[in-house]
């Protein structure tokens, strides 16, 4: 009888949220500046991976080229461990590292535990005739820890890509006292195999942006999404390929809030933000190396100082501290989200137009070769409708977006409001969405009565989606049941450039494809920190 004891482990581990948005902190921008983050291992024996330390869950992905941290061979792909002790032992001790017993074939065979989580979270268990996982060469291996001693050497696991298919498995690897069989810990790895990036085809016909939540998600899962866009003329026969290749253009981390302490700003960054901008060559570098600009998201600290109320001295040290930002963390641009700043708070300067338009460009001519993209939240961008002192907006924004779900078409004939000054209708978004999948029935039925976005939820529409190329998506989630097409809404976007003639003589589609099979992965790129 097969015990899967760790599944209840894994499940806790991957829906358990922690942090909130207000437990912040103030950043030195010092890349030694220990993270603000809890050692939740403080006190424990733990088997750390030198690609997630000190995590008894590791989300480890093979078959994809170029990924930090991990370690390509022929075979697979490569970590080390090693065996970190709360407490010294008295006497030399000799530990096994490897898969429990439980968990091999009656062959000795060290083979993973297929994954494929349905609705009621079942699982599949079998035993290939193969072994999956080496350690330090063969099925397990054996280290010894002399007396006063904290920790073991490292130990070599390598993740047989051969022999795995593109599945998920479960690999406890458990360290036990050779002698007595104590169980001392368990790491848990998710081995989940990918395909290699096809080649991109084509350009895509929009700029799609996203958001990421760290203190829920892996950022890496932003360069798992890609898509297909196609044309079938039905005369000829012909299926042509008008865009394949990577869906995000452009992912905003977030969150980072601006402050006033006594009149001076900083910029502080939530604790798993911080984390993942410190180890950005885990979390932010193999996205840009795939073509995707990261940028950091700034928004109010409910200080009563926000974009709109700055002064000049105010504006020069803004751009200073977040110049220092992008470049020590190798960002590629920044988003201002004018929200939560806490201008009605007593004491908080008036907000006047000049201050954000100023700030704009001052960030832009700080870093002209950033992107600097803004959100549209209307309470304090009407201004930015006109010159402000001279300032166009226009001139130092490379793509603004309507605020959250408020479908701003400044652009639509029949427009009451106007745009964003000198701000072109293609670099404009009228869509900025939260994830569909969590709309109630009655919010689904309100986007398809929508004046603007209702008609191109229209699959038959016959007149070209006029104007923008923008679509702008909110916090992207972790892959659950419900959610595989989550962001079909932006796609059907691109497909309605490509109206169905009168005479039904060809029509668009669109098709989703993932490097790594996510449906079979629950809850993948979760956190792993």
């Amino acid at each position: 009888m097969i015990k899967l004891k760790t599944l209840s482990l894994i499940m806790l581990s991957a829906i358990a949220l922690t942090a909130c948005e207000d437990d912040t902190t103030i950043i030195n921008p010092d890349p030694g500046h220990p993270s603000t983050l809890p050692d939740e291992t403080a006190g424990a024996t733990v088997l750390s991976s030198r690609y997630s330390p000190n995590s008894d869950l590791v989300f480890f992905n093979i078959g994809e080229s170029g990924n930090s941290g991990q370690e390509q061979t022929i075979n697979g792909r490569k970590d080390y461990v090693k065996v970190l002790l709360s407490s010294p032992f008295d006497k030399d001790v000799v530990l096994r590292i490897g898969m429990a017993q439980e968990y091999m074939s009656d062959a000795g065979y060290a083979s993973g535990i297929i994954l494929k989580f349905n609705k009621e979270h079942g699982y599949k268990v079998t035993f290939p005739s193969y072994t999956d996982l080496t350690v330090n060469g063969d099925t397990y291996t054996t280290v010894k820890i002399k007396a006063g001693s904290l920790e073991s050497e490292e130990v070599e696991l390598c993740f047989l890509r051969d022999n795995l298919s593109l599945e998920s498995y479960l690999f406890p690897i458990q360290v036990t006292d050779q002698t007595t069989g104590e169980l001392l810990c368990e790491t848990n790895y998710i081995v989940t195999p990918q395909k290699e990036k096809a080649e991109i085809i084509g350009k895509k016909p929009s700029v799609f942006i996203g958001y990421i939540d760290t203190e829920v998600m892996n950022p890496l899962i932003t360069d798992k999404f890609t898509y297909e866009l196609s044309k079938d003329d039905f005369l000829t026969g012909e299926h042509i390929i008008i865009y394949s290749g990577p869906f995000f253009d452009i992912l905003n981390v977030r969150t980072s809030l601006l402050k006033n302490k006594d009149g001076n700003i900083s910029i502080e960054l939530t604790p798993d933000l911080e984390y993942v901008l410190k180890n950005r060559a885990k979390y932010i570098a193999p996205m840009q190396k795939e073509g995707l600009n990261v940028c950091l998201c700034i928004k109010g600290g409910n200080s009563g100082v926000g974009f709109s109320n700055m002064t000049d001295g105010q504006i020069t040290q803004f751009c200073n501290i977040a110049k220092v930002l992008i470049d020590m963390y190798g960002l590629d641009g920044i988003n201002l989200w004018d929200e939560g700043a806490g201008y009605d708070k007593e004491g908080a300067a008036p907000v006047k137009a000049e201050s954000y338009a100023k700030l704009i460009k001052s960030i832009k001519t700080a870093m002209p070769d950033k992107l600097l993209t803004l959100v549209d939240t209307r309470a304090t961008t009407e201004a930015l409708c006109d010159d402000v002192e001279g300032i166009r907006v226009g001139d130092y924004i490379d793509y603004a977006w309507s605020s959250l779900e408020d479908y701003i078409a400044p652009y639509e004939p029949d427009a009451t409001i106007r745009p964003l000054a000198n701000v072109e209708e293609s670099k404009y978004g009228t869509f900025f969405m939260r994830d569909p999948a969590m709309f109630s029935e009655e919010e689904s039925m309100m986007l398809f009565e929508n004046p603007v976005f209702g008609p191109y939820l229209n699959m038959m529409k016959f007149t070209p989606m006029s104007g923008t190329d923008v679509f702008v998506v909110y916090d992207i989630p972790y892959m659950d049941y419900g959610k595989e097409n989550v962001w079909a809404f932006a796609s059907l976007f691109d497909q309605c450039k490509y109206p169905m003639p009168e005479d039904f003589s060809y029509m668009t589609s669109y098709s989703y494809s993932y490097p790594l099979y996510m449906s079979s992965t629950y809850y993948a790129f979760k956190k792993d920190w």
